[in-house]
């Protein structure tokens, strides 16, 4: 498996994960922006598999100190 295609798997599993995390918690996307201080627009699209040119470091570890998991915790498969 090529680069490219191992980080696009990572990708989408953050992605999968911030759901996951998100739904475990029961907590609403707007509650999860408030806690975060991040615009509900971007975690909507992290959700949705879509990862916006602008997505930071600083915002994908404001995302892990909330959930309390670390950055490898984040890019894990999910369970099916």
């Amino acid at each position: 498996m090529n680069n490219k295609i191992k980080n696009e798997k990572y990708l989408q599993n953050m992605c999968r994960n911030i759901f996951l995390f998100r739904q475990q918690k029961g907590i609403s996307l707007p509650e999860l922006a408030d806690a975060t201080h991040l615009p509900l627009v971007l975690l909507h699209k992290l959700e949705k598999g879509i990862i916006p040119t602008s997505f930071t470091i600083t915002q994908m570890f404001k995302i892990c100190i909330f959930f309390h998991c670390s950055l490898t915790e984040i890019f894990m498969e999910p369970p099916k």
